[in-house]
């Protein structure tokens, strides 16, 4: 239903359209996917992304400052999650892994 609606890029929300669109963006989408994926685990993204905890605060850090939303609310959360797999259905040649 929703790939038959026009404008496709206008249902990915603007802060995760300006997320990827900042300098190292993919790495940061990369980060804030696995931190949804792990329901906002700190230790199982931080040990999935293979990195120190204080580098996962860092970029989650990076993320609010870019996006402008709060990782601790969960509408934000969600509004991102959602721009995530909304970009997966419109663009079904990736994996998931941006």
């Amino acid at each position: 239903m929703l790939l038959q609606l026009p404008e496709h890029a206008s249902l990915v929300p603007k802060p995760l359209r300006t997320l990827t669109e900042a300098h190292g963006g993919d790495r940061l989408r990369g980060t804030l996917r696995c931190f949804l994926e792990h329901a906002g685990s700190i230790p199982r993204t931080a040990d999935t992304l293979g990195i120190h905890r204080t580098s996962l605060y860092y970029r989650l850090r990076q993320i609010q400052e870019i996006t402008g939303l709060d990782l601790d609310d969960g509408a934000h959360l969600l509004t991102l999650h959602l721009g995530l797999r909304i970009e997966e259905l419109l663009d079904p040649g990736t994996d998931g892994a941006a």
